[in-house]
């Protein structure tokens, strides 16, 4: 197990062994019946309202896969988990978050657009509701909250919130298409709260708040969610005069309080307000914080969340504003905003009172502007942040990514892990959601295929040829071979060996490894043999392997002319008549051609004696490289002797 995630284990046993020492846990399954006790698997109840009032403050209710079509209340102090099998014995059985899609274990609430589907009132931090997919709440006549609508201080983890949506016709005001909370200290936590609605018509006045989740007052926590694709949208068509439309925070709203918004991902999420008016006043709209909008708070902390592909529009005649794209800020002196990725955002971020704290952020690409109505802070930069596959929704950053390390260390409520889960920091603190950790390249595949700079632990690969203060490694099935560099080795082949360090490509554009440590394996397993590979000069070397220029150089640039796989590094068997050699004493190379119509450059060791020219001769070596201008050409390195063949 990767160190970095231990003290995360360590905290989730913890908090396991803590739950189940508090209180019974009732069980319900969609084959169950409400007559039953619930007191185990077989006599488990059939909704999940039956098993949240059989249970008692302290206690726990496991649900087990399937779909239940109800809303339902929690009760203070009781724990609700979704997404069990239907055979567990303990809470750590359950299968962890996130889960692959499709999820064969998913609890599914569904509130067939009624009313809210998750209803938490008046409760504590040991009120939970953790891995229930919620969707389908709301409806036509719901105006807060349709998924989950909570007062106090409940803990919302590791759920899929999605589906859910407001509207009304008659009234004039819609908040929180996902999660609506209001006082407390909500936990909002790796939830994945992804294409709600929070929407509305009127003919003459409507306002809309929350796509994805919209907090009123408090102190609320909202840390490491994806909160993405959701959506506000406003409209208003009157005869009347004066009619207005206004839509606000597409992932999020936060209203007053004191709200810690830290390690999202909010991407996606769109605010769209129109009005039009056919009265003597004008119509006017406004539109404000795509991804996240903050008014009216005493303070407010934001900090290494990644802002991306958010937008606002906004239509009216003759009035209209659409801001902040990004985020849109309006609250107290207190304020941080830090170490946020805020990029490729309809617009950037706008101020439009109080005076944050800006430190560290990366703030690019945003169409209408970066900053609007607040200058960068310091330590900001604007650069693309390389995401691995923006398109795709992958924000990880890439290896060349001026973010990593681009973060303060000091700012506010940095949370413990990123969004994979593993801990912050790596060095000093990146900016984003994700603070990078390098691949461990832990086979010769990886190595050849990984960033330069990233870390290699591979155990148990065979040395193919040993050389002075180097040599080579190949995997069994002999598809991949890398050269190691390791001063005073003192390995010979046939060896199986461990090798720690780090990969770079040299001056000759050949992958290699930066041996720390090297040395062979314990017995009995310290041995193994890798058999030459016959091939004709025109095939060494080969095409690229997963090569990427860079910064950092990715893969295995092949050679120029290539054909055929990438072979690079690997133990081969040529044959060739000698065009020309070294005239140094003692020669150390010679060029030679098959009829191939490829001329390969040979090297070798002081020792070799080599052939007159014109001499056909045989040689095992290693497929290598040489980098003489900007192209790579084929090379094979000699091990041991030259073979003198007869004559064709």
């Amino acid at each position: 197990m990767s160190g970095k995630r231990v003290l995360l284990c360590v905290l989730v046993v913890m908090c396991v062994f803590c739950a189940a020492a508090q209180g019974a846990v009732i069980y319900v399954k969609t084959t169950g019946n409400d007559a039953n006790s619930g007191t185990n698997w077989d006599l488990a109840k059939r909704t999940v309202q039956a098993g949240v009032n059989a249970a008692s403050s302290g206690g726990q209710v496991w649900v087990a896969k399937g779909t239940y079509d109800e809303c339902i209340a929690l009760k203070d102090g009781v724990a609700l988990y979704g997404g069990f099998a239907g055979a567990e014995t303990s809470l750590s059985q359950r299968p962890g978050f996130p889960r692959q899609s499709p999820d064969s274990n998913e609890a599914v609430l569904n509130g067939d657009q009624s009313a809210t589907v998750v209803e938490i009132d008046d409760t504590s931090q040991s009120t939970r509701i953790d891995g229930f997919t919620i969707r389908n709440g709301g409806g036509l006549y719901s105006m807060t909250g349709g998924g989950i609508h909570c007062f106090g201080s409940p803990t919302i983890v590791n759920n899929n919130i999605t589906g859910n949506g407001l509207g009304s016709s008659y009234l004039g005001y819609a908040y929180g298409g996902g999660i609506y909370t209001s006082g407390g200290s909500p936990v909002i936590c790796d939830n994945r709260i992804v294409g709600n609605d929070s929407s509305i018509g009127s003919q003459i006045w409507a306002e809309a708040y929350g796509g994805g989740i919209y907090c009123d007052g408090g102190s609320p926590v909202i840390r490491n969610n994806v909160i993405r694709g959701n959506t506000v949208s406003v409209w208003c068509s009157s005869s009347f005069s004066g009619a207005y439309a206004g839509a606000y925070g597409g992932g999020l709203y936060v209203y007053g309080g004191s709200p810690t918004v830290s390690g999202n991902i909010i991407a996606g999420n769109s605010v769209y307000a129109s009005a039009i008016d056919n009265g003597d006043y004008g119509s006017s709209a406004s539109s404000a914080g795509g991804g996240v909008c903050i008014y009216a708070g005493s303070s407010a902390t934001v900090v290494n969340n990644t802002v991306t592909d958010n937008s606002v529009y906004a239509w009216a005649y003759p009035s209209s504003s659409n801001n902040g794209g990004g985020i849109w800020y309006s609250t107290g002196a207190s304020s941080y905003i830090a170490n946020n990725a805020v990029a490729f955002n309809s617009s950037g971020i706008y101020k439009s009172g109080g005076t944050p704290t800006l430190h560290n952020n990366d703030v690019y690409g945003n169409t209408s502007y970066n900053y609007s109505g607040v200058s960068p802070g310091t330590g900001d930069i604007s650069v693309n942040p390389l995401f691995v596959n923006r398109s795709g929704g992958d924000y990880h950053l890439m290896a060349s990514s001026l973010c990593i390390n681009g973060g303060w260390d000091l700012a506010p409520a940095i949370p413990a892990f990123d969004m994979d889960g593993e801990v912050r920091k790596n060095g000093v603190i990146d900016i984003g959601a994700d603070e990078y950790w390098p691949s461990v390249a832990t086979t010769v595949r990886e190595a050849k295929l990984g960033a330069d700079g990233d870390p290699v632990d591979i155990d148990g690969a065979i040395v193919s040829a040993e050389f002075v203060d180097f040599f080579y490694i190949e995997s069994d099935d002999q598809t991949c071979g890398i050269l190691v560099n390791k001063v005073g080795h003192s390995l010979d082949a046939e060896m199986r060996v461990h090798v720690i360090g780090s990969l770079s490509t040299n001056a000759d554009g050949e992958r290699c490894i930066d041996a720390s440590d090297a040395h062979q394996c314990d017995s009995p397993n310290n041995t193994g043999s890798v058999g030459p590979l016959a091939m004709c000069l025109k095939a060494l070397g080969g095409v690229d392997l997963g090569y990427d220029a860079g910064p950092p150089i990715l893969g295995q640039k092949g050679v120029k002319d290539g054909i055929g796989l990438n072979n690079i590094g690997l133990l081969v068997q040529v044959t060739g008549k000698i065009i020309a050699k070294d005239t140094s004493t003692p020669a150390t190379w010679f060029t030679f051609d098959d009829g191939s119509d490829i001329v390969v450059k040979a090297v070798v060791q002081p020792v070799v004696i080599i052939p007159t020219v014109g001499t056909y001769v045989g040689a095992i070596g290693i497929s290598s490289c040489e980098k003489p201008d900007s192209d790579v050409l084929r090379m094979i390195r000699v091990y041991g002797d030259i073979q003198t063949l007869a004559s064709p």
